[in-house]
């Protein structure tokens, strides 16, 4: 048996590309399984009762409201070509228009096709063509459990970038897929917007970090700096939200460039301090925050990108359900989850429990030195501070303000404690 372990941790070692693997291939089926736990309706052993609950073929029915008012987009999507019932002429131009949404007069819908759609149809498209009994709601019920394979690969990275530890990446990575505040709303069958709100930031933010650690390589790095420009350039259609993941990366780009300016001409000759190269900042924050505000307004024009700048303008009154007035009655007063939050709501939906929490906070502390030296054991490093610190900030204070926004703080979080593992 010693033997047989030696081959094996020799292997990997040898093949450390394919242990990486591995590691990444187990958080994904570990989040897939749980949020497939939907399926199974594991809530009754009663027949009758998961015969309601299911379709003719014994699936399960999407579990909240919400994800129905997708499924209705996708399906015009898809058998339409575009998202509205029908077509209808609008100031002289036939635009697509929504009849069950503002029934009975209906509205135009011209938005672009939801990202959450396109996911929808792809599934759809590979499932059915082996299963003629397959549905686009079918379809619809697995994409968040499919899409949140994705959530912790990037934390792994940015916690084993930052520790050289892969236990620290995957314990990062574990807190995140099982966050009560995401699995809830990640799960099987809950076909919304949840999965999106927190992917692309997760994917920007490892690819800016990859950037600035590669600045020595100017092509490299700006290679990470466009993967992270283009996830930037569709979020817009993965949530409405999509201009928070902006703002909180453009922020930590001025921050760290100020701090690198300061470090690099008061303190070069200290050998504890480590700093970027000042052209290369600048070219990955040209990169990023240039080329996604010229991306979003080709794509989406020039008014989506303005209204997403002064989105934070009017933040306070978006939050507040009274505000939601648009339509009549007001069916946003009842909606529980814009509910303002208590601290120990916050604490135990965000990771579960209080001491998660603090070893979360503890990690974003510890993030200020970086261990990740031979020659020197420690090093002072404030650029992930700087991003989780300005990171919890921002999505702390959105937490205070609605129970679905609680989520928002889950990967911050989820990257202290794998850098306190770490």
């Amino acid at each position: 048996m010693g033997n047989i372990l030696n081959k094996i941790y020799e292997l990997f070692n040898k093949h450390k590309y394919m242990k990486i693997f591995l590691i990444v291939l187990l958080i994904g089926f570990i989040s897939f399984q749980l949020r497939a736990q939907p399926a199974d309706m594991g809530f009754t052993d009663n027949p009758q009762l998961k015969s309601m609950f299911a379709d003719e073929n014994g699936r399960m029915y999407l579990v909240a409201l919400d994800p129905y008012y997708y499924l209705r987009l996708t399906e015009n999507y898809y058998y339409h070509g575009h998202l509205g019932e029908t077509l209808k002429e609008v100031d002289g131009e036939m635009v697509p228009y929504d009849t069950c949404q503002y029934a009975p007069p209906g509205h135009p819908i011209t938005s672009s096709v939801p990202i959450l759609s396109l996911i929808t149809i792809v599934i759809y498209n590979i499932w059915h063509s082996f299963d003629s009994t397959v549905s686009l709601m079918n379809a619809a019920f697995w994409v968040p459990a499919v899409m949140g394979m994705l959530l912790g690969i990037p934390v792994y990275f940015i916690v084993r970038r930052i520790t050289l530890s892969n236990i620290g990446g995957i314990v990062g990575a574990l807190t995140i897929v099982s966050s009560p505040a995401l699995l809830y709303k990640t799960s099987a069958g809950f076909a919304d917007t949840p999965i999106f709100e927190v992917l692309p930031i997760l994917f920007i933010v490892w690819f800016i970090m990859e950037a600035i650690h590669n600045q020595e390589t100017l092509k490299k790095s700006l290679i990470f700096a466009g993967l992270a420009t283009v996830v930037m350039a569709l979020a817009p259609r993965m949530w409405t939200g999509w201009w928070y993941a902006y703002d909180i990366v453009s922020g930590f780009l001025v921050l760290y460039l100020i701090y690198t300016y300061i470090i690099k001409n008061y303190y070069k000759k200290s050998s504890i301090v480590e700093f970027g190269n000042i052209k290369n900042i600048l070219s990955i924050m040209g990169m990023f925050v240039i080329g996604s505000a010229l991306l979003m307004s080709v794509i989406y024009g020039m008014n989506t990108f303005i209204g997403g700048m002064l989105a934070p303008v009017g933040y306070q009154e978006v939050l507040t359900t009274s505000e939601h007035a648009s339509g009549w009655p007001n069916v946003f007063t009842t909606v529980s989850e814009l509910a303002t939050p208590s601290l120990n709501e916050i604490i135990s939906n965000s990771l579960g429990n209080f001491y998660l929490f603090a070893l979360g906070v503890v990690g974003v502390v510890l993030s200020f030195i970086s261990m990740r030296y031979k020659e020197m054991k420690v090093k002072l490093d404030l650029k992930y501070a700087i991003l989780l610190s300005l990171w919890i900030i921002a999505t702390g204070y959105a937490a205070t303000k609605g129970v679905r926004f609680i989520g928002l703080l889950v990967p911050p979080l989820s990257i202290g404690i794998g850098i306190f593992v770490g």
